[in-house]
């Protein structure tokens, strides 16, 4: 971490979704520039119950802090609890046409959708 970069944490409650963003100092420490948090009811038991309503909670913490704090979030360390959660590496390749044409927002709207589809095994 070097000084000046900037940390932001998430945390996915029962009952709220908090943030933290924070600023590494001269002595490599993080201080606290801001703490927000917004009410969800998306999670049951550690299990998530309504995935559009802790979608919801998340974005609206993430544009609170962005406006107290003036900055872009672009990247965070989410937790969330529970002993159900399984991480799945997914990755899309696809070919395209013109290289210099890059990919439109449309076009990775429906590779997002398409992988939502997709229903993961517990294993």
């Amino acid at each position: 971490m070097a000084i000046g970069d900037i940390i932001v944490g998430i945390d996915i409650g029962t009952t709220k979704v908090c943030l933290s963003t924070g600023e590494v100092n001269n002595f490599g420490q993080i201080e606290i520039i801001c703490c927000t948090s917004y009410k969800c009811n998306g999670l049951k038991k550690g299990q998530i119950v309504d995935e559009d309503e802790v979608s919801l909670s998340i974005s609206k913490t993430i544009k609170q802090a962005e406006e107290e704090t003036e900055l872009k979030i672009n990247s965070a360390y989410v937790t969330i609890p529970g002993k159900y959660v399984t991480i799945v590496q997914n990755s899309v390749v696809k070919e395209v046409k013109d290289k210099f044409a890059g990919i439109s927002r449309q076009r990775c709207a429906k590779r997002h959708n398409a992988s939502k589809r997709h229903r993961y095994t517990r294993q």
